[in-house]
């Protein structure tokens, strides 16, 4: 039992120094008021932003979520429009991906927020 106790901490991730919840809170808030326009094409996904947060940051990770998640979609984007693909499959298809899309965007702008406020939150207790 006690060794199952000490391979749990050993695989656990290290415990830094947290971030204010309630900055994570805004941080996501600003993010909501961001907008882009995305990209897609055979060299990948691209980003711009056409409303800033008022946050370069903020906004980078707004792009950086966009182009992370539609680069993993991309396969699955490209197998929807071939050629072949009927009607009601390519929408069924394009409905699973705009699904997965969301939730990898969610993730992946829940996960670079966290990351965001840990790194200016350390840069605050280091002055």
């Amino acid at each position: 039992m006690i060794a199952l106790f000490i391979l749990s901490m050993l695989a656990a991730p290290s415990m830094g120094p947290t971030a204010d919840p309630a900055e994570v809170v805004v941080m996501s808030r600003k993010l909501e008021t961001w907008k882009g326009n995305a990209h897609a094409s055979d060299k990948g996904a691209t980003c711009k932003t056409s409303k800033s947060s008022g946050d370069a940051d903020i906004d980078a990770i707004g792009c950086a979520s966009v182009v992370t998640c539609m680069n993993q979609m991309m396969p699955r984007i490209a197998a929807a429009q071939e050629r072949g693909v009927g009607k009601d499959q390519r929408k069924a298809l394009m409905a699973a991906v705009d699904k997965d899309l969301l939730v990898c965007l969610t993730s992946e702008r829940d996960r670079q927020i966290a990351a965001l406020a840990e790194r200016r939150f350390e840069a605050r207790s280091s002055r």
